[in-house]
């Protein structure tokens, strides 16, 4: 065991300057840890907040399209199919957006959203 009394004056000092820089590194390594943890939860936070921005986007069109398909089922009216047709293009576009997205998400993710999408 290290005698603190027994230690000549340099190895006091360097002992009295040593724990506190070693106390100094192990916190800033914690911290720097901790910071890359909460980035990595912050780009995954990122790319939830982006899936369920398309599926509302996706339920939204959905919901266009079912309007106007109605529209035009009831009046007849050309300019309610050309706005369906437009509606198929933006759901379809949001649908591969969805698929690209979740390519890159974990198989649990996957199945939330295929559930949801389903609903």
């Amino acid at each position: 065991m290290l005698n603190f009394s027994n230690l000549k004056l340099r190895g006091r000092i360097l002992f009295g300057y040593g724990v506190p820089l070693l106390l100094t590194l192990a916190a800033t390594s914690a911290v720097i840890i901790n910071g890359q943890k909460v980035e990595q939860q912050g780009i995954a936070t990122e790319r939830g907040w982006s899936l369920v921005q398309d599926s509302d986007r996706l339920e939204l069109t959905l919901h266009k399209r079912q309007s106007m398909i109605r529209a035009y089922l009831l009046t007849g009216e050309e300019r309610f199919l050309q706005q369906y047709e437009e509606s198929v293009n933006e759901y379809n576009k949001y649908i591969k957006s969805l698929e690209t997205a979740v390519q890159f998400s974990t198989p649990e993710r996957k199945l939330f959203l295929l559930i949801s999408i389903i609903e």
